[in-house]
Order: C-alpha cells, then sequence, then structure tokens
C-alpha cells in the first residue's frame, strides 16, 4: 500500500493495494484525518488540501470470504508557493 511519508497538498496520491496476495474479490479503502476519503478498487486516487496525519485502511476480500486488513500512517504538508 501507498503513499507513505510526506506528500504535499493537492497533489494526486494513489493507493495501490496491487501487491495484495491471492484472488482479492473485493477492495475498500478508507482514509482517515482532516480530510476523511473512502473508495473502492484496487487503486484509489485522491488529492488532500487539509495538512495533517492520515491513516490509510485497506480492506481485501478474497474468493474463500477470507479479509485481509492493512493500515499504514501518513502525513500531508502544506505546498510552499515560491
Amino acid at each position: 500500500m501507498s503513499p507513505s511519508g510526506t506528500v504535499p497538498t493537492g497533489a494526486p496520491v494513489t493507493f495501490d493495494a496491487g501487491a495484495s496476495a491471492g484472488d482479492a474479490t473485493g477492495y475498500e479503502w478508507t482514509i482517515d484525518g482532516p480530510e476523511p476519503a473512502r473508495g473502492t478498487g484496487e487503486t484509489l486516487s485522491v488529492s488532500f488540501s487539509v495538512p495533517g496525519d492520515y491513516s490509510a485502511t485497506l480492506e481485501v476480500e478474497g474468493r474463500n470470504g477470507a479479509a485481509a486488513r492493512t493500515q499504514a500512517g501518513f502525513t500531508v504538508a502544506a505546498t510552499v508557493s515560491a
């Protein structure tokens, strides 16, 4: 799952579950923080305009009904104009 570390405000961020093992049948993304987001699909692309600390959670469901959950934190920092 990506991103990790720090990302700038206003820049598109793509979360990618492509490294998930097995035959996945469903993906559910939950982004918590100052500007929450939700989505489904193997990838999710969003932009954040509010700086702060965020948490991305990915739930993957397999063909056999098993589910796996992964969580990672990242920071959105204000961009500085010159």
